[in-house]
């Protein structure tokens, strides 16, 4: 059977009414095992992101790798080659995704677009495009991509190594409505084992910049997923994994926490009628 880690980490629905569904490679963390390997196969869920009916359960025609048959799993996947996409969002305007793959020893990857295979295991992370992951199991099984060339997977929107965070949560476009100095086009993502927010901006050539924005109290735990509120704003969870506890919390923008304090003056008589 399938590991009890890199399973299905998030879901979205569409503004079509599509639910899209982001599952991990299914295999255990641990590179020796052989079953992450799927994510590079389009008959596998693993390792992919669907769009998939959320009556039915089916795919769609205007999938990409649509094959004739809505309910084969190469009709329902309109991403792959993720190691564990376990937070995603999808742009409110656009639709694109953008999907947060948290990594293996070194990298961490913000991966953008339908229609892509994004190279895992073959290929993962990088300052400036794709790098070839030196998978330690086989020394073939990805020999085929490889000779290719490194333009046969699409290169990370944004790629940081673990000296910057180590476990990445992809958020929501923030629209800029609630937050002076935000872009409407930036997104936030946060780090659930740093338990930092940032914000990025993506280009439309497919890179992405990173900004810092804010830091969690060190005590809260781990960032889990992030929304926006029908107030415009962002909230967030977050998980203590060595407490039976976790919070949903608001980022609000406004004055200090400590407001100066209001003074009323109030006259009242004395009760015994006589003026003071």
């Amino acid at each position: 059977g399938d590991a009890a880690t890199h399973s299905i980490g998030g879901l979205a629905f569409a503004s079509d009414g599509s639910l899209y569904v982001s599952v991990g490679d299914a295999s255990w963390a641990s590179e020796t095992d052989p079953r992450r390997f799927r994510a590079q196969d389009l008959d596998s869920l693993a390792g992919k992101v669907l769009r998939i009916n959320p009556v039915s359960g089916v795919g769609y025609a205007d999938n990409p790798f649509f094959d004739g048959d809505l309910n084969s799993n190469r009709s329902k996947v309109v991403a792959y080659g993720l190691r564990n996409p376990f937070r995603f969002s999808l742009h409110p305007v656009t639709g694109e995704l953008l999907i947060g793959d948290v990594g293996f020893n070194i990298w961490e990857e913000l991966n953008v677009g339908h229609a892509r295979n994004f190279g895992w295991p073959c290929y993962e992370g990088g300052p400036n495009g794709s790098l070839a992951f030196g998978f330690s199991i086989t020394t073939t099984a990805c020999d085929a991509m490889f000779g290719l060339g490194v333009g046969a997977v699409q290169t990370p929107a944004l790629a940081y190594d673990h000296a910057y965070g180590s476990a990445i949560i992809a958020g929501p476009i923030l629209s800029g409505t609630s937050y002076p100095g935000v872009s409407p086009e930036e997104m936030a993502i946060g780090d659930f084992d740093l338990g930092w927010i940032r914000l990025v901006s993506v280009t439309q050539d497919g890179r992405a910049s990173i900004r810092d924005w804010l830091s969690t109290p060190p005590d809260i735990g781990g960032i889990t997923q992030m929304q926006v509120g029908p107030d415009g704003m962002l909230y967030y969870s977050f998980y203590r994994p060595l407490a039976p506890d976790g919070e949903i919390r608001r980022i609000r923008f406004g004055l200090p926490y400590n407001h100066a304090p209001l003074v009323y003056a109030q006259v009242m008589p004395d009760p015994s009628g006589t003026p003071r």
